[in-house]
């Protein structure tokens, strides 16, 4: 009955996992990454300040909106939100999920680019 328990628990929580590449970005990666925005950044309210960091290591090679999860979807909203009280001509976006950030952008008639260095594979 024991393994009957834990082989229905696997079973029905399976579709919540999150799947993340095995892949995951090392910290002379992210030093780079961080160094680099930080030449690049021209908007002082954007800036970078380690005490908010939370850094997703994962994200950089996983595929693009494969997975639904709750905490992507609210910051989503959220961003979107913030974007569109700013009212840019134009907003320019690195590597958000197109079915979750980009939609709510896109259903508000944001004018959006889109860049992205991983494949759209689906």
């Amino acid at each position: 009955m024991e393994q009957f328990i834990k082989k229905l628990k696997r079973e029905v929580l399976r579709p919540f996992k999150r799947k993340t590449q095995s892949k995951k970005m090392t910290f002379e990666e992210i030093e780079n990454d961080r160094e680099s925005y930080v030449r690049l950044n021209q908007d002082k309210r954007f800036m970078m300040n380690r005490a908010y960091d939370y850094i997703c290591k994962y994200d950089k090679y996983a595929p693009n909106a494969n997975f639904m999860d709750s905490g992507y979807f609210i910051q989503d909203i959220w961003g979107a939100r913030k974007v569109l009280e700013n009212t840019p001509k134009l907003h320019y976006d690195v590597g958000s999920s197109v079915a979750g950030f980009i939609a709510h952008l896109l259903a508000q008639k944001q004018k959006v680019v889109l860049l992205d260095i991983r494949p759209i594979n689906n």
